[in-house]
């Protein structure tokens, strides 16, 4: 039995708006990442996975999307993506390109087409337009908040120049929801991940995956604020009581809703057309009893494990993260062998927020981590980033940041003749299971 190549990959991010620019006008773009191919090769990582490219008026940081099938001149073109995706394959690195599913830019046609059109009409049925509550429909619909801060629904002036409907925007108020209920909003998503997979991605990082189903009967949330808190991953200590208010998150009327995952299982049928292993991983902060669900065998393929980047780099903090998401992620009478989540620790390889200096001892000890979980056969790779905070001057030239490289040929070690030897060898657990791994570590 072959294992799938994302099971023991160590993938490097790329912000194109900072990692380097190729033709001088201030902003990173696709070229210059092309020309650097070459030195991201020299890491020995297994792939790249690119920030988002696409036209945006960048309000927020290109995740704000305009055309989810386009390049923004900013960047290039979609030739030059072409040629990036072709050069990569050429030097054994795989492509993960940005999907951003739950919202759009206001600036999309869609949206504008929405404001143009009457209340009740299809093009506002891509979107979450309602009626405000009072007898002008002056309050919104609903007490839901933005994560942004403030609430979550914002007025529009119709036609008539009058105040109309509401629409929803658990983001920025440019970037309004797409309604996931609505079957045109769920064949445009399938057809720009057929996009892009025609073009040759290998996979797709799924942004703010738990968020895109809502519950369509718009009920009020008893206490938005501990909600809005529940997201807020700063907050999170590792107590009893932050997982407590991280469970809030479950099933609620605006995020991790079981039907989400109706949506990723049109995408997984998508996907499983396509030869290359092509995957998909969802960024989702949901409690451990809650993650399997993107992970199944018909929904997504992995999963970010961002209690593994909150925890502390010491063994007393990381091991019960990285225990409790393998035990939730684990089939049911199964060995924890193939625990398919996100190893995502913060700024590994890249610069800390407390002034720009390498993190050293995260990468090496991300690297012995690592490499421990490929001895025990998990297929949770490591996610390195190499970016500049935004505003800063973006990169000339190649920044060859000695702690990723180094916590990336860490994790090559898998496979080599030093952790051979554990392929063969029957391992028994704790519960009496017992597992025979298949190929080389």
């Amino acid at each position: 039995m072959s294992v799938p190549w994302w099971h023991r990959a160590a993938i490097y991010q790329v912000y194109p708006r900072s990692f380097r620019d190729l033709n001088g006008d201030g902003t990173g773009d696709l070229r210059g990442v092309i020309a650097e191919l070459p030195y991201i090769a020299t890491l020995s990582v297994d792939a790249i996975w690119l920030s988002p490219f696409y036209p945006s008026p960048q309000r927020d940081s290109g995740y704000d999307v305009a055309d989810p099938r386009d390049v923004d001149p900013l960047y290039g073109s979609l030739d030059d993506a072409r040629e990036l995706i072709a050069q990569a394959h050429a030097r054994g690195i795989r492509v993960i390109v940005d999907v951003v599913p739950n919202h759009t830019s206001s600036d999309r046609a869609w949206f504008q087409e929405a404001l143009a059109s009457a209340p009740g009409s299809a093009a506002r049925a891509r979107y979450h337009f309602l009626d405000g509550r009072g007898p002008t429909g002056a309050q919104p619909p609903t007490n839901w908040t933005s994560w942004f801060g403030g609430g979550a629904w914002s007025r529009v002036t119709e036609a008539d120049g009058r105040p109309g409907q509401w629409y929803l925007h658990t983001f920025d108020d440019s970037q309004p929801d797409l309604n996931w209920s609505n079957p045109e909003v769920v064949a445009d998503g399938l057809e720009t991940l057929r996009f892009w997979l025609d073009m040759g991605a290998d996979g797709f990082r799924v942004d703010v995956a738990l968020g895109l189903a809502k519950d369509m009967t718009y009920p009020d949330i008893d206490d938005p604020e501990s909600l809005t808190l529940a997201m807020r991953m700063d907050l999170d200590d590792g107590t009893v009581e932050s997982m407590n208010r991280r469970r809030k998150v479950a099933n609620s009327a605006v995020l991790d809703r079981d039907e989400v995952q109706d949506i990723y299982r049109g995408w997984r049928a998508l996907m499983d057309t396509y030869d290359g292993d092509r995957m998909a991983v969802a960024e989702a902060w949901v409690p451990p009893e809650r993650a399997a669900r993107y992970v199944a065998p018909d929904t997504l393929h992995q999963i970010f494990n961002f209690d593994f980047m909150a925890a502390p780099w010491d063994l007393s903090s990381t091991r019960p993260s990285t225990a409790s998401r393998s035990s939730a992620l684990r089939p049911p009478g199964r060995c924890p062998t193939t625990t398919p989540h996100v190893w995502s620790p913060a700024w590994v390889g890249a610069t800390s927020a407390d002034g720009g200096h390498v993190r050293w001892p995260s990468s090496r000890t991300f690297s012995r981590v690592r490499c421990t979980c490929t001895r025990a056969r998990s297929s949770a790779w490591p996610m390195l980033t190499s970016r500049t905070t935004l505003g800063r001057t973006p990169c000339t030239s190649a920044q060859a940041v000695s702690s990723s490289a180094a916590t990336a040929r860490a994790c090559r070690c898998r496979g080599r003749a030093r952790f051979r030897p554990m392929a063969s060898a029957t391992r028994t657990c704790a519960d009496g299971c017992r597992s025979r791994p298949t190929g080389p570590a």
